[in-house]
């Protein structure tokens, strides 16, 4: 075996190690302020410290997925800062190895840790996170989720007077603030069914919903045809739309078809498209990551425990973060394309970084 192929073994070895304690660090550190977060509001309702422990670890996902560059920022700073000070990265050097070699097995781990993230930690994560908000909504906020979507449509849960309501529409503008293809269920506090109401269509206002071509049942089966009615019921689409399931709670894999759902229903599913896109190219974006930790974590030619390099680098990390979370705000408000607003800081970013490193080379 040759003394490339052994520095690369060991290489790609030694970072996993340092990634592996570096990301049990964040984990740690998000869990205990989802510990304070959760007992803060569970103190409310008398929950025991073993079901914080368990919200806690369910929640765990939400942050950590945000903040899985800076992971790989901050890992792979510590093991280029390390070689440098063992004088490993010069020693690789003098046997012929270039930069790029040299960053290889890092880049490597990164990539399979972001084919891991998005094949099994974020479908493990988000279903989690599901049963958090469940949880949350039954035991805390005492009531459930507004709205749901699936392949029959948008479901809306409602109360009037002493009845709940339960609204299916196939169709949903958010142009016209109306509905299309209306089925409304009127349910009373037994849980029987009182009547219900088919309609072309309903409209939202700001005090009420109006209700067009209505043909009521009531429970008798007695059937009647309204041209209008209007119920009392203050929500508007916009609401609707905030209410949907959130997009940490939406595996990679469902995301696609909760896409298609979302466009069937008439609903905009710009944020689903970009979340998807996101992640789909989240391993490169990553891998930039460690890239630009290699160019500041092996500046440095002194032996001190702290430099200027790991301040910059973790600076130039952050510009690049923030400034992705910005374009990818800019997209989400239509002003540049959803494509153009996820792959412009992956494709920046990586070009950077490796520029930076065949200049130094």
């Amino acid at each position: 075996m040759s003394l490339i192929n052994i520095y690369f073994r060991k290489s790609f070895c030694d970072y996993l190690k340092i990634f592996a304690l570096t990301f049990i660090g964040f984990i740690l550190v998000i869990f205990l302020f989802d510990i304070l977060e959760i007992s803060r509001i569970a103190s409310k309702y008398s929950a025991n410290f073993s079901v914080v422990i368990k919200l806690s670890l369910m929640k765990n996902y939400s942050s950590l997925s945000q903040t899985i560059p800076m992971i790989i920022l901050v890992s792979s700073l510590i093991y280029f800062d390390l070689k440098n000070k063992n004088n490993e990265l010069i020693a690789a050097k003098s046997i012929g190895i270039s930069n790029f070699k040299i960053v290889l097995p890092v880049i490597l781990a990164v990539f399979l840790f972001g084919v891991c993230n998005i094949t099994i930690i974020n479908p493990v994560g988000t279903m989690l996170l599901k049963k958090y908000q469940n949880y949350e909504a039954h035991n805390f906020k005492k009531q459930t989720s507004l709205v749901s979507l699936s392949k029959s449509g948008i479901w809306l849960k409602n109360k009037l007077d002493n009845e709940n309501l339960i609204i299916n529409a196939l169709r949903v503008s958010q142009l016209s603030n109306t509905m299309n293809d209306v089925k409304i269920f009127f349910i009373n506090q037994n849980g029987g069914l009182e009547r219900q109401i088919f309609a072309k269509s309903i409209l939202f206002r700001n005090d009420d919903i109006v209700i067009k071509e209505a043909v009521i049942f009531d429970k008798h089966f007695f059937i009647k045809k309204e041209r209008e009615m209007i119920l009392p019921i203050k929500i508007s689409i916009s609401q609707i739309f905030e209410n949907l399931a959130t997009i940490d709670t939406i595996s990679f894999f469902q995301l696609i078809e909760f896409i298609h759902i979302t466009e069937e229903s008439g609903l905009s599913s710009t944020r689903y498209l970009l979340h998807f896109i996101k992640e789909l190219l989240s391993p490169l974006y990553i891998i930039s990551m460690s890239m630009i930790s290699f160019v500041f974590g092996s500046r440095s030619t002194n032996r001190k425990k702290f430099n200027l390099s790991s301040l910059h680098c973790l600076a130039v990390g952050f510009i690049i973060f923030f400034g992705t979370n910005f374009i990818h705000a800019i997209g989400l408000s239509g002003n540049i394309s959803i494509i153009l607003a996820v792959l412009f800081p992956v494709i920046v970013s990586n070009i950077l970084a490796l520029y930076l490193i065949l200049y130094k080379n």
